[in-house]
């Protein structure tokens, strides 16, 4: 498995701590982490991103990643895995229409979704 580049995009710490360790024991995973949407467009231009992981609100309980979804769709590499990640489906498939392109949802199932697309890589 090549080195694959991961930002994270979300607020809590418990569940940023549970992803990044499963994903250091699954595979060869580098790992960034933004809590706010500001650290997340500080990141971005960073990397070449393999995948971006958004949680659907950053910061608070209201949906606001949309912007960024339709801001960093069309500046990533070309196969650039977008994961919407929500334990609400309503919100999965707001992050799907503006331009994720897989979905989880339950947030537990972040790990092995990136494990499962980048495994024979």
């Amino acid at each position: 498995m090549k080195l694959c580049i991961i930002l994270l995009i979300e607020d809590r710490d418990d569940v940023l701590e549970v992803w990044k360790i499963i994903l250091a024991r699954r595979g060869n995973f580098k790992v960034f982490c933004a809590k706010t949407l500001k650290k997340a467009h500080e990141l971005f231009p960073q990397q070449q991103w393999d995948a971006i992981v958004f949680d659907g609100c950053v910061g608070g309980d209201e949906y606001n990643s949309e912007p960024l979804i339709k801001d960093f769709k069309p500046k990533c590499k070309y196969g650039c895995v977008l994961v919407a990640a929500s334990n609400s489906k309503d919100l999965v498939e707001l992050m799907v229409a503006a331009g994720c392109t897989h979905l989880v949802t339950s947030k537990d199932q972040v790990p092995n979704l990136l494990y499962s697309i980048f495994r024979d890589q």
